[in-house]
């Protein structure tokens, strides 16, 4: 509902808050060891959906923050807006985004969500630094350590692949490791994926 997203961005926003107390205060066990202004966000379905309106996702429904803390995102099972264009949503989306889903990523009865909206996100989203990982076979579950009923067993490779993808994204544009992102971006993820696995970036030039 709407009142939820709202309500879950409220508190992404209260925490972030929070760790800039934290870190600044010398009795908490968090001081000086949090860099409030490069953090990163990582969703899986509901989450990616927070992490969406967090990083400037436009909604008709639901509040957008936009928060400049958050310096990176990653978002498994992302969600298109029913009511709205992909395109109006996330063509002002300028945070680096690694997008993850599967080509039988849906609920079916919970969702009207398909894997086709859900790579449509990556397709409203503006050149910039934007990476999508299409994983072959890969169910709703695929991104947890719990099935659904009536799921194909797990493929123990996703999570492999699903690990070092975003590994390397993190370490691309939280730690600013060029080498990182030059594997992103210049096929070296092959060696972590299977054939069948649809691996794409929309990045600008250096």
């Amino acid at each position: 509902t709407r009142k939820n997203m709202n309500l879950r961005v409220d508190d992404v926003t209260d925490v972030l808050d929070a760790m800039s107390v934290w870190t600044s205060d010398k009795k908490s066990p968090f001081y000086g060891r949090i860099d409030t202004n490069n953090v990163g966000m990582a969703g899986h379905s509901m989450g990616a959906k927070t992490s969406q309106l967090m990083i400037g996702q436009q909604g008709w429904l639901s509040r957008t923050k936009k928060d400049k803390r958050i310096r990176a995102a990653v978002l498994m099972s992302p969600s298109s807006p029913s009511l709205q264009s992909a395109k109006s949503a996330f063509g002002s989306v300028t945070t680096p985004c690694l997008l993850l889903t599967g080509t039988r990523d849906s609920v079916p009865f919970l969702s009207d969500q398909s894997t086709e909206s859900r790579r449509a996100v990556f397709s409203a989203l503006p050149s910039g630094n934007a990476y999508e990982l299409v994983l072959h076979n890969a169910t709703h579950s695929a991104f947890t350590d719990r099935s659904r009923r009536n799921d194909t067993p797990p493929n123990p490779k996703h999570h492999r692949a699903i690990e070092a993808i975003t590994t390397a994204f993190w370490d691309a544009y939280l730690q600013g490791n060029e080498e990182a992102q030059k594997w992103l971006r210049d096929s070296g993820t092959k060696a972590a994926l299977e054939p069948q696995n649809t691996w794409q970036s929309k990045c600008s030039p250096d």
